[in-house]
């Protein structure tokens, strides 16, 4: 999205909910607002023009608030939009369809499996196939549908649910990130010095000793 482009939706955003980002027209005025579009254009300017215009339109329509929305309140939007949800599956729902799906799982079947006309390398496979990738995962962390059919339905959808929502805070936290925030991210992470200082006796003594503290 170009900076042209992006001015125009903030202008279009702006006057939907009739708000301005800064308002005002003194020289400190001027210099905060253009410090202000460009930290925004900063964090959003990475996005596609097209969901951009959805996130502003989405946004203009929940921002009851007389006030500018934020830039995470924009990306929110953008990455719900990216994913394709008008909806968030909640953990609880999630549990609902792996739980459906490991009522019907026979673990004594072994080797390639025959299933809606498609040959899969395993029966786990067959069943899984089609589940939103976060379900998917979460039955994986969970130990597989052997295990989650034959774990206490209740415990199984308190841990089922923590498990789902805890990689859904992930992946909404990952989308949310500027792809330059995530490039810079990775890029630190490959570094060979951040390995060894994170690999120190030192830091492992360190890590060891908070854990002891939260399990306290």
């Amino acid at each position: 999205m170009t900076k042209q482009e992006f001015a125009a939706e903030m202008a279009w955003l702006m006057c939907a909910i009739r708000c301005e980002l800064v308002s005002g027209d003194d020289d400190d005025a001027k210099v905060e607002r253009r410090a202000a579009t460009s930290a925004y254009y900063e964090c959003l300017g990475d996005l596609p023009l097209e969901v951009f215009k959805i996130a502003t339109r989405r946004v203009a329509v929940a921002h009851p608030w007389k006030n500018f929305p934020s830039i995470a309140e924009l990306r929110e939007a953008a990455a719900l939009t990216i994913g394709g949800e008008t909806q968030a599956l909640t953990g609880v729902e999630a549990f609902g369809m792996a739980y459906r799906i490991a009522a019907s799982f026979d673990p004594s079947l072994t080797g390639p499996y025959f299933r809606k006309g498609k040959l899969f390398n395993s029966q786990a496979e067959a069943y899984m196939d089609g589940l939103p990738p976060l379900v998917e995962q979460s039955i994986r962390r969970f130990g597989g549908l052997t295990v989650l059919a034959n774990a206490d339905p209740n415990f199984a959808r308190r841990e089922f649910a923590a498990i789902f929502d805890g990689l859904a805070s992930r992946e909404q936290f990952h989308r949310l990130l500027p792809a330059p925030v995530k490039d810079a991210i990775a890029a630190i992470g490959h570094r060979e010095e951040v390995k060894a200082i994170t690999h120190t006796p030192a830091a492992v003594k360190l890590a060891e000793s908070f854990g002891k503290e939260a399990s306290t």
